[in-house]
């Protein structure tokens, strides 16, 4: 093999080694969560406030469709906490997020009792105890 023809050999392996080498380095070593929030009939709720807990800490407000995404988290194990004014606020802990996965997670909402409120309004009494005398009224009938 001339000293040429050897050159151009270690140039194509060169080229091929890199070549093979790029995908290794585009690897994804994150993942993602899509949470859907929904009431007791199922239908979807928007503007609930969604805590992320975990490796990262993130907070986002469901979309018109009652769903929230949380995009390239790194791997482990997390706590979703779901509140809205209304419904009681619910908590999922141990999700996990995988490498290059999406973990769906539908959290249901229960409509919260409202507390109930008495208002107390002082009422005059129906015989005046500061009045000595007692007067009839006495008609013709």
């Amino acid at each position: 093999m001339t000293r040429r023809n050897w050159m151009a050999a270690a140039a194509a392996a060169w080229i091929i080694a890199l070549a093979l080498a790029a995908p290794a380095r585009a690897q994804v070593f994150t993942g993602r969560i899509d949470v859907a929030i929904e009431d007791a009939t199922g239908a979807r709720l928007p503007g609930a406030t969604i805590d992320l807990t975990g490796p990262v800490t993130q907070t986002h407000v469901s979309d018109a469709q009652g769903l929230g995404h949380f995009l390239n988290l790194p791997v482990g194990t997390y706590a979703v906490k779901v509140t809205l004014a209304g419904f009681t606020s619910a908590t999922s802990s141990n999700v996990e997020v995988l490498s290059g996965a999406s973990t769906p997670l539908a959290v249901a909402l229960a409509v919260s009792g409202s507390p109930e409120i008495t208002n107390v309004t002082p009422i005059s009494p129906a015989v005046d105890l500061k009045r000595a005398t007692i007067t009839t009224h006495v008609t013709e009938e």
